[in-house]
């Protein structure tokens, strides 16, 4: 399997670089003019709040959460049923 090679919509994090050269990845939860919220991928972190003159850009990332390889170990057979 090859996760990155399609990302479903709404399953790809932004990826954005700040002017201090700092990157933040995570899921947009809401944007205004001023900042956009940025849910961080590990779920223990708090949400983070970037003001938009910070921001040097913004992008979606091209890889996938899901690491490659995940579902290599599960046979099609494991899955059927008998």
């Amino acid at each position: 399997m090859a996760p990155s090679k399609v990302i479903a919509e709404g399953y790809a994090t932004t990826e954005i670089e700040l002017k201090s050269g700092d990157v933040i990845a995570g899921w947009i939860e809401r944007e205004d003019d001023q900042v956009v919220v940025l849910r961080p991928v590990s779920a223990v972190e708090a949400p983070v709040i970037v003001h938009k003159t910070e921001i040097r850009s913004r992008a979606l990332s091209k890889l996938s959460n899901m690491p490659a390889g995940i579902a290599i170990p599960w046979s099609r057979r494991k899955f059927s049923i008998c």
